[in-house]
């Protein structure tokens, strides 16, 4: 979604056990529009824990974003959002692009004091 310059407003997870049976859920409204794995993965993770049960081991899990939007688009803010982690939680996101998903950027993070948040 980043690289073509899409956020998601709608997340969807896809869960498989080890018999092959499968079930879908999804998040129709996400706070806000996002593109970011920092804010995507704890909603599908909450969303996971609400609906699978632990009876059966799982085979697969997908998480795709949906009704996507361009990026930047107008939304209502909330003034409960820590706008300071979303800044950071994209540069960590262009760094990692820039350099490569096993670059040690842990100077950058020691250098931005709100990066630790």
């Amino acid at each position: 979604m980043r690289e073509t310059g899409f956020e998601a407003t709608t997340l969807k997870i896809s869960v498989r056990d080890n018999e092959q049976l499968s079930f879908e859920r999804q998040v129709k409204k996400l706070s806000r529009p996002t593109n970011l794995v920092a804010e995507l993965v704890p909603s599908a993770m909450a969303l996971f824990k609400k609906h699978y049960r632990w009876h059966k081991p799982i085979r697969s899990l997908g998480i795709r974003g949906a009704d996507l939007v361009s990026e930047g688009s107008v939304y209502q803010i909330s003034m409960f959002d820590d706008e300071k982690r979303r800044i950071s939680g994209s540069i960590w996101s262009a760094a990692r692009t820039g350099y490569g998903a096993d670059t040690d950027i842990t100077a950058f993070s020691a250098s931005c004091s709100w990066a630790r948040t």
